[in-house]
């Protein structure tokens, strides 16, 4: 765009301006397709954080009951005589957490 005695052509400045106008738009349209992108995949991170965290809070149960089993079964060993209390119903019931964890 050329200057004519310190004025510009008003089609010039229309087109210059168009132009510009243009690029800006492009890269408007290529920046809002990337944070869609970005806004997508961050919703998939999430999901996929909330289900590990759901993973993490069954195995710590599972952990923490199987912890106090072995101290209720060595306190059992060393009193002999006892029965094992209860034995079925833990071991069905960590099972049970342990296909929950699985599925997750």
């Amino acid at each position: 765009m050329k200057a004519f005695m310190g004025r510009y052509k008003k089609t010039e400045a229309d087109e210059y301006i168009n132009s510009l106008k243009e690029e800006y738009e492009t890269r408007l349209r290529s920046l809002e397709e990337e944070l869609a992108a970005l806004r997508e995949e961050n919703e998939r991170i999430n999901k996929e954080c909330s289900a590990l965290k759901e993973k993490e809070n069954i195995i710590s149960e599972v952990l923490i009951d199987a912890t106090g089993r072995a101290l209720e079964i060595e306190n059992e060993y060393k009193a002999p005589g006892k029965k094992i209390s209860g034995w079925n119903a833990r071991r069905k019931n960590s099972a049970t957490a342990l296909k929950a964890v699985k599925r997750v």
